[in-house]
């Protein structure tokens, strides 16, 4: 079964995306069909310092100094000044208190 998307083009009514190995869900309603989400993931998601995974526009996000240990993932993660990005999934900030703003899709928006 096919649809048409918003983007103009047709394609499989569900679809999932494998992102640094994590499975996406319904992202952004699926207004893009899967050729466009690719792109659309490469151009606007960035991975977590920490844990490797996606962190995708309007994600809530921590910042974690470049001294910091244990951000294994530091040469894929995204950098803003002297601190790395990090997701805050429950492996990687249990109580969210490092939460520091949101990934976006023009970039991190600081919440303070």
């Amino acid at each position: 079964m096919t649809r048409k998307y918003t983007c103009g083009h047709s394609g499989p009514k569900r679809y999932r995306l494998n992102v640094y190995g994590s499975l996406t869900k319904n992202i952004h309603g699926e207004r893009y069909c899967p050729d466009c989400m690719i792109q659309y993931v490469r151009k606007r998601t960035v991975r977590c310092a920490l844990c490797g995974l996606p962190i995708y526009p309007d994600d809530a996000v921590a910042l974690y100094h470049e001294s910091s240990e244990g951000l294994s993932y530091r040469d894929r993660g995204h950098r803003i000044e002297s601190c790395y990005l990090g997701c805050l999934r429950r492996d990687c900030c249990p109580s969210y208190g490092f939460f520091a703003g949101h990934w976006t899709e023009n970039g991190y928006q600081p919440a303070f």
